[in-house]
């Protein structure tokens, strides 16, 4: 019998010590508060990996950056593509010149990615290096850079010079659609086209531009850009969206 109590005493004795051990492990709890949605990818494939997921709201990391709370997000190409990979080599390139001297970042991971490249919110932080540019409560609009997390999400993190104040006669739906195309457009025309040359020199006497895709986010953009500028344009388009355009 006496071997038989030992065995049971051991017993006891090694569930005490558990229950002692359980309650001096911190219990963490994630609140509420500190979680969002986003959708992501954990794998390059096709439209089936991207997932709704709860995940952490995004920290501020640099004394330059600013979170957003987003009210709503377009959807551009450049999602798509990334989902089957588009440009993973270069990107991640671009994470890891991004990582040093980088602490505590989510930007520097590859997975899981948040998709998403252009925004409009309202600023709920921001870090001590933002000054006056940007205050608490103001609504914006920006653009992530390719690199990092995006703003398919509740919430995003960038650096202050890539928000600004959403322009009051936008809703936040339609500012949210205009910067990715807008600057894609702008770029195209004004940097790669050379028109900040063509239009200030002797050049400006060829203002004709060829715009393919008129009717795409990116042409509609073009369009607008051109008629500001007084230039003169030829559209190839597809025929149902001629009334579109007109």
């Amino acid at each position: 019998m006496l071997p038989k109590n030992i065995l049971k005493l051991r017993s006891a004795i090694h569930d005490v010590q558990l229950r002692y051990l359980a309650q001096l492990v911190p219990k963490y709890k994630e609140s509420i508060e500190n979680k969002m949605l986003a959708w992501q990818i954990h794998s390059y494939g096709d439209l089936d990996e991207l997932k709704l997921s709860n995940v952490r709201i995004p920290l501020i990391t640099k004394p330059t950056e600013v979170l957003i709370k987003v009210q709503a997000a377009s959807v551009n190409p450049i999602d798509i593509a990334m989902t089957r990979g588009y440009g993973a080599t270069l990107l991640n390139l671009m994470r890891k010149a991004r990582s040093i001297g980088a602490y505590g970042s989510n930007d520097l991971i590859e997975f899981p990615l948040t998709l998403g490249r252009d925004f409009s919110g309202v600023v709920v932080s921001k870090g001590h290096g933002v000054g006056d540019k940007l205050k608490l409560g103001d609504e914006v609009w920006g653009v992530v850079p390719v690199e990092k997390q995006g703003c398919h999400a509740n919430y995003v993190v960038v650096e202050s010079n890539l928000a600004k104040r959403r322009p009051q006669n936008l809703s936040y739906t339609e500012a949210a659609s205009i910067l990715y195309a807008g600057l894609t457009a702008w770029s195209a025309l004004w940097i790669t086209g050379g028109l900040c040359y063509k239009t200030s020199i002797g050049t400006r006497l060829n203002r004709r531009v060829l715009v393919l895709g008129g009717s795409g986010g990116v042409g509609t953009m073009a369009i607008q850009l051109l008629k500001a500028w007084n230039m003169h344009y030829v559209l190839f388009i597809i025929n149902i969206y001629i009334k579109y355009l007109h």
